[in-house]
């Protein structure tokens, strides 16, 4: 008699329906559990290339330090011809005069990763890094057609502009400004300020409002993202990196950052900063 079927499929038996549904739900289960662990390394690793750049700011300053006399630079001025950044942003703690980016590479090999944190990639875009670029403004907003740029950190050791300046200092309110000593922030190697740093994370709020938190500018969520650690837009920021003028880079976390400045921006709507 003739047998059906061949004998070597014999045996095999295929998977059934429910079967294949709860080998999916695993796979869907495990991949529940493990993304939220893969996103946090992956936010972890950002975090450690921020702190890398500072390091790689606080080198910038410190060498140029050591080539002048110890004095830190003031990106508010041109390193080549002396201009100046016009009011109010050379009182900014992020604004930079535009010749320094052609300084920061050929001087130091400070490269434009360097300026801005991964993990605020909004923040980093070439409106704010290219400001005039062989007198073709990236952007066509009035703000970017002169000689200027924005970084992705503040920097408060300018000798004689920014945050040195009579001016800025008028704006503390934690101390209060009448309670400030003559030196805030080192401006040079060998000072020791109130505040022994020389750059920190982003952190601002504009336009500032005591009843919300205002770190997204209205209407531009897409773009301006204003700390490098906020990972929700109605959010806390989760801390803030602070490059110390020994060379070290601390941490400080988000519940510890408190308002230290509030300054009046261009559209006279308040800024305010933290630290």
């Amino acid at each position: 008699m003739a047998r059906s079927g061949s004998g070597k499929n014999r045996g095999v038996k295929a998977f059934t329906l429910i079967e294949l549904l709860v080998v999916v739900s695993i796979i869907a289960l495990l991949v529940s559990i493990l993304l939220p662990a893969l996103n946090m390394a992956r936010r972890q690793a950002k975090e450690v290339i921020c702190a890398t750049n500072l390091h790689s700011l606080f080198s910038f300053v410190n060498l140029y330090a050591n080539d002048y006399n110890y004095w830190f630079p003031d990106l508010a001025v041109s390193p080549i011809d002396g201009e100046v950044l016009p009011e109010p942003e050379k009182y900014w703690p992020y604004w930079v005069q535009g010749d320094w980016r052609r300084y920061f590479l050929e001087e130091y090999d400070l490269q434009r990763k360097s300026l801005y944190s991964p993990c605020n990639t909004r923040w980093e875009s070439d409106a704010f890094y290219f400001d005039n670029v062989n007198g073709n403004p990236v952007a066509q907003n009035t703000l970017y057609i002169q000689n200027r740029m924005v970084i992705g950190y503040m920097y408060f050791s300018s000798p004689t502009y920014g945050a040195q300046s009579d001016v800025y200092r008028m704006f503390f309110i934690d101390p209060p400004a009448n309670q400030l000593p003559t030196r805030v922030f080192p401006r040079r190697l060998s000072d020791k300020g109130l505040y022994d740093f020389v750059f920190t994370d982003l952190n601002r709020q504009f336009p500032y409002n005591p009843g919300r938190h205002t770190w997204v500018t209205p209407g531009d969520e897409d773009q301006r993202w204003g700390s490098n650690h906020l990972y929700e837009a109605d959010g806390w920021p989760k801390g803030s990196h602070v490059a110390n003028r020994d060379g070290s880079v601390t941490w400080t976390i988000g519940d510890d950052l408190e308002l230290r400045v509030r300054v009046t921006s261009y559209s006279s709507r308040p800024v305010g900063y933290y630290w």
